[in-house]
């Protein structure tokens, strides 16, 4: 409990560093998050065994019949949410430490001019 007082004592001698601890916090929660949801990076054995191989020419040569592929959405989905889930929480956290500015910066303008 005496650990918990000093704490908090601390906090209360200046409020803005409890606003810039939690901050931080968040902001390393939020990479934690867009890092696990972004998925493993692929070995680099798989890298060099997908490598695009050219077509024999006995079947390039028959122009009747064109194989066509199908585009799959969700095929980085995991990749693209977490850079998406990423840029979305970097905006919030510019908001976030904008109005937070902007509000230290009215009670400090209030207490000057009173």
């Amino acid at each position: 409990m005496n650990i918990l007082k000093v704490v908090s004592a601390f906090f209360l001698k200046d409020p803005d560093l409890l606003g810039r601890v939690i901050m931080v916090l968040v902001v390393l929660a939020v990479l934690t998050v867009a890092i696990l949801l972004s998925g493993p990076k692929p070995d680099e054995s798989l890298a060099s065994a997908m490598t695009p191989t050219p077509m024999p020419a006995a079947a390039s040569q028959s122009t009747s019949e064109t194989e066509t592929f199908a585009y799959d959405p969700y095929a980085d989905f995991a990749q693209t949410t977490g850079v998406v889930v990423g840029t979305i929480g970097l905006v919030l956290i510019l908001l976030a430490g904008s109005m937070i500015e902007l509000i230290s910066d009215r009670r400090t303008s209030g207490k000057k001019s009173g």
